[in-house]
C-alpha cells in the first residue's frame, strides 16, 4: 500500500496538519487465525488462587483418632486441632466408661500437603493410639 502525507511546509495559524498512513505490516502469517474479540474484562486471579493447582484446593476430610485416657485423651486431641486453627465441620466424640480406647472423629478442611502433617501431629500426642484419614 502507498503512504500519502498531507503536511504543509509552513504551518498556518489555526490549521492542523493531516497525515494518512497505511497500517503497519503485520508479523502474522497470512494464513493464521484472526484474533476474536474479548467478551469483556476477565477477573484477575488472586495471589492465593493463582498458586494453587486443582489438586491443592482444600477439601473436607474425615479424620478418625483412637485415644486412651478417656476424656483427657480427647481433650489433648482437641487442643491440637484448636491450637493449629484447623477448620472443623463435624465433630463426633465417643467416650465410654470401662472401655480402653475412645474415638474422636472430625471432618477437617485440609489441603493436599496438610493431610499428612495433621496425621503426624496427632500421632505425636502421647495418648493417641492411631490416627487415620478417610
Amino acid at each position: 500500500m502507498q503512504t500519502t502525507s498531507f503536511a504543509s511546509t509552513a504551518p498556518l495559524a489555526g490549521a492542523a496538519s493531516l497525515t494518512s498512513t497505511a497500517p503497519a505490516a503485520s508479523t502474522r502469517s497470512p494464513a493464521g487465525p484472526t484474533p476474536l474479540a474479548s467478551p469483556g474484562p476477565q477477573p484477575r486471579p488472586t495471589r492465593q488462587s493463582a498458586n494453587l493447582r486443582p489438586a491443592d484446593h482444600p477439601t473436607y476430610r474425615c479424620v478418625t483418632t483412637h485415644v486412651t485416657d478417656g476424656l483427657d485423651g480427647v481433650l489433648r486431641v482437641m487442643t491440637v486441632l484448636r491450637g493449629r486453627q484447623y477448620r472443623l465441620r463435624d465433630l463426633s466424640i465417643n467416650v465410654q466408661e470401662g472401655v480402653v480406647a475412645s474415638t474422636v472423629s472430625a471432618t477437617v478442611l485440609l489441603g493436599a500437603e496438610e493431610h499428612g502433617l495433621l496425621l503426624n501431629r496427632l500421632r505425636r500426642v502421647p495418648s493417641v493410639l492411631s490416627a487415620d484419614c478417610l
